[in-house]
């Protein structure tokens, strides 16, 4: 048991001799001049040497972690010396994100056993990890008003105890485009407000915004925010009513200038006279008859921007106007139906057993209109196979002469006809044959002045049969 105490208290003392002595070695001082780095990053320290042996010695370093660069430098340091230096680390290629603990070794050249460690702490961040960038969601809850400019904040904050210069963000989406360029103190924030006026015409609902921040064409932050266009209502109509000489005019125009889809409805209501004399621009959706009144329906659906013009026009004007020309027009030809000079041309025979001797001619002549006409000239041609009449009934002709063809001419002259006056001519016809069979009698003529024109009026066809 005494052996075992004994033996302890020796291996006690045996390690308290070895510390001194390594405790004596040397004095290692370390101050972070830039502890925290982005990866591909330098990192730096202030690092003091002390030789705390009772000898000059020759005194160098080495980092535990081979895969960092440094430069390697060497120092005679006396007793009781010390040197100062600042050493650079540079991390290897592909360094991963994280905290690491390399171990600064100072050691001496004449005898490697007698070293010393310092620890050095270095924290590599990533580029994702520099910055943060608030959702824009969050920093503008109610969304966007097309009906006015929108203040939207940008809220940015520095991760990191380090400083960051010339970060870019931009802001990209349908709405809006915006871009920024900031400088971080160590730890520090940014708010960043500006105005956005976007169409009136948009459409509410859920937009996106990419967010993008860049620092030496790293990619600090590439994400899709979401931002909300709030909805509105607002369909406006507007009527405007004119009237003209026997027309009326109704237009009415509906315009949504809200940002939502709406569904629309207009009535029109009509009498039955009312509806006859109008039209309309736009086929109703419907017609409906209720208690005498017709009621034109309208359904359509309006988008933003969008408008509904509807046109109906009542006209009694042209309808009257034709109804006034058609009456004229009417008048007109009635008139001239019944004006002039009508003629007819009766012939009566007298019949015996070897067939027509004798044959009795009426010429009736009467004006139409209430006009008088002037300057009346009645011809009747005789057949060849007649005598030159003789018993004329109250007025002889003025005239006998041949025709062209060789017949006898009848002419009288009546100089005027008034109004709806009408006149009989007759006379008596012979023949020294007697006719058999069918036999044709010529039309009379009347010639009369109309202006400066001259108007001809033939009678009817007669034909007797023996």
């Amino acid at each position: 048991m005494n052996l075992l105490k004994k033996s302890v208290v020796f291996f006690g003392i045996f390690l308290l001799l070895i510390n001194i002595s390594y405790a004596a070695s040397f004095e290692i001082n370390s101050e972070a001049v830039k502890d925290i780095i982005i990866k591909s990053g330098d990192a730096i320290f202030d690092i003091t040497i002390k030789n705390k042996q009772d000898f000059s010695d020759s005194v160098t370093y080495v980092i535990s972690d081979l895969n960092w660069d440094w430069e390697k430098k060497y120092f005679n340091l006396g007793k009781n010396m010390e040197t100062s230096f600042e050493l650079i680390l540079t991390t290897p290629e592909n360094m991963q994100p994280g905290i690491y603990n390399l171990n600064l070794k100072v050691y001496s050249q004449n005898n490697p056993d007698v070293y010393d460690y310092e620890s050095l702490i270095v924290k590599v961040l990533d580029y994702s990890d520099l910055i943060e960038v608030e959702e824009l969601s969050k920093t503008m809850p109610q969304g966007l008003d097309p009906r006015k400019d929108n203040l939207v904040k940008l809220e940015l904050k520095n991760k990191n105890d380090i400083e960051l210069n010339n970060v870019k963000v931009r802001l990209e989406s349908e709405l809006f485009n915006k871009e920024f360029v900031f400088d971080f103190s160590p730890l520090g924030r940014r708010t960043e407000e500006f105005y956005v006026d976007i169409d009136d015409n948009t459409k509410e609902g859920n937009y996106d915004v990419r967010v993008l921040s860049t620092m030496e064409d790293n990619i600090l932050i590439e994400r899709v925010d979401n931002v909300k266009v709030s909805f509105y209502s607002d369909v406006q109509e507007d009527k405007e009513e004119s009237s003209g000489f026997l027309t009326k005019k109704l237009i009415v125009t509906r315009e949504n200038k809200g940002n939502i889809d709406s569904v629309e409805e207009y009535r029109l209501s009509l009498n039955s006279f009312e509806k006859t004399f109008t039209r309309t621009s736009l086929k109703p959706t419907s017609i409906e008859k209720e208690g005498g009144v017709y009621y034109y329906t309208w359904n359509f659906e309006l988008g933003p921007g969008e408008s509904y013009r509807i046109v109906a026009t009542t006209n009694y004007r042209d309808p009257i106007i034709f109804l006034i020309l058609f009456g004229f027009m009417i008048y007109i030809l009635y008139t001239i139906l019944r004006s002039g000079v009508s003629l007819k041309k009766k012939v009566l025979t007298l019949k015996s057993g070897s067939g027509i001797s004798d044959m009795k001619i009426l010429l009736i002549l009467k004006n139409k209109g209430n006009k008088m006409i002037k300057n009346v000239k009645l011809i009747d041609t005789l057949p060849r196979l007649v005598k030159t009449p003789e018993d004329y009934g109250t007025l002889e002709p003025d005239q006998i002469k041949k025709s062209s063809e060789g017949n006898k001419m009848l002419i009288w002259r009546l100089d005027n006809l008034v109004g709806k006056e009408e006149r009989v001519i007759s006379y008596r016809l012979k023949s020294d044959l007697h006719v058999i069979g069918k036999f044709g009698i010529h039309k009379a003529v009347c010639v009369y002045k109309k202006g400066n024109n001259n108007v001809m009026v033939k009678s009817n066809s007669n034909i007797v049969f023996s």
